[in-house]
């Protein structure tokens, strides 16, 4: 009696279109001293094999097997992988001890649904051939950690003008921790840059995220108590926002594209303080630019803002609803440019350098008396200063990376300007 194989296949075929990624044992036996097709496969144990790992296995027949017969394992593999039923492991180390067979079996590690895995076994005399006779069971493939596929929910900005990228909360058990990796300034070359505990909230803030320089792209991937990692996440890619001075006092506003997700609407932001913006226009997302006609006179602020359609879910018991929803860039001022110096209301002005710097900068001032402000992103003051003399040495070397704001208060009025530390 011959099984039909392609009988076999299509089952297997059918199995996998369900997700459900099965293992047919199949058993070759031919000659008297072998048992015949009406035997069984009373049990297989454990019930899956775990890809990436080489498992020991027990298979119960309901019949003793002779001694001296010789064991070959066959795994073939076939989905996304493969094009057509493969051979991916072959082991001929089974041992036979009357009805049970011990050995070990691998599965690779990107062996996961809906890919679709048979392991055929060959029981014969040595020497000999054996006819096509067999038999099988089905199991599952448990894929382990690798079988896991993360995504980022989105990445967006704190009140520090900080990268936060965000991931729905986990409750898998396999998984220990998240690892994030940003890219390089090479294209599609991502590094490692941090990890989170699964027992954290499902957020990483980026403190050496430079976001009034250029956008950033980030990935994550799950790791086991192994440190064995997972398939690595699709990228999300950050809003940059830029200005410029249009004609009449108008402001132009000038941004990239996020990615990640899909959004029909940019929400355009402005106030006189990063904390009270109102939305003041919504522009089709495949536009990106904006100009502000008639703005108030002042400083201004900023900022883009696109909601997410599936809000992120961190796990944490407060809620926080609109911080996990909207997606936000970076904040631009009106006064926001590197190397121009905006005088309220004095004939003089001073330069800054170098700009961007490591944390030591040179001030050149017009005049020799004069008060000197040091603000954060946020309008917090970090440094007062009454200066004597042209030439000061300002010192943020004890201060984080980012962007901060120099005010020179003289006689004749005040100037402000934009610095970057890096």
């Amino acid at each position: 009696m011959r099984f039909n194989l392609n009988l076999c296949l299509t089952f297997q075929y059918v199995l996998s279109m369900i997700n459900k990624v099965c293992l047919l044992v199949l058993l070759t036996l031919a000659g008297s001293n072998v048992f015949s097709i009406d035997n069984e496969i009373l049990s297989i144990t454990p019930n899956n094999i775990k890809s990436g790992d080489t498992t020991d296995i027990t298979i119960i027949l309901n019949s003793p097997v002779d001694e001296g017969l010789e064991v070959s394992i066959y795994i073939w593999g076939y989905g996304d992988h493969w094009a057509s039923w493969t051979v991916i492991y072959y082991t001929d180390d089974f041992i036979i001890a009357d009805s049970v067979l011990t050995g070990k079996v691998y599965l690779p590690l990107y062996m996961t649904p809906p890919d679709s895995v048979v392991i055929s076994m060959q029981i014969c005399e040595p020497e000999t051939y054996c006819p096509d006779s067999l038999i099988y069971r089905s199991f599952q493939v448990d894929g382990g950690i690798y079988g896991l596929h993360p995504e980022i929910c989105m990445v967006s900005q704190n009140e520090s003008n900080q990268n936060v990228v965000i991931w729905d909360a986990l409750e898998d058990e396999l998984v220990d921790s998240v690892i994030i990796y940003k890219e390089t300034s090479v294209s599609d070359e991502f590094i490692r840059i941090g990890s989170r505990s699964i027992q954290d909230s499902s957020l990483f803030i980026d403190h050496n995220s430079l976001n009034a320089q250029n956008s950033s792209r980030y990935q994550i991937a799950l790791t086991d108590t192994s440190e064995n990692e997972s398939f690595i996440s699709a990228a999300h890619k950050t809003m940059h926002l830029t200005l410029n001075a249009g004609i009449n006092g108008s402001v132009n506003l000038i941004w990239d594209k996020y990615e990640g997700f899909d959004y029909s609407t940019y929400h355009v932001y402005r106030g006189s303080t990063p904390d009270d913006m109102v939305k003041i226009a919504e522009i089709a997302s495949n536009l990106f630019t904006f100009s502000d006609i008639a703005p108030p006179l002042g400083t201004l602020y900023y900022q883009l803002v696109i909601e997410n359609p599936y809000p992120c879910n961190i796990g944490m018991a407060k809620s926080t609803l609109n911080d996990y929803q909207y997606c936000k860039s970076n904040i631009v001022d009106n006064n926001a440019m590197v190397g121009l110096s905006v005088r309220m209301s004095s004939k003089n002005s001073f330069s800054v350098f170098p700009n961007p710097g490591y944390g030591r900068f040179m001030i050149e001032n017009d005049q020799a008396d004069f008060t000197m402000l040091v603000y954060t992103i946020n309008g917090n003051v970090i440094l007062k200063q009454n200066c004597q003399g042209r030439t000061q040495e300002l010192n943020l070397e004890a201060y984080p990376a980012g962007v901060y704001f120099i005010k020179m208060v003289d006689a004749e009025g005040s100037a402000t300007q934009r610095i970057i530390k890096e």
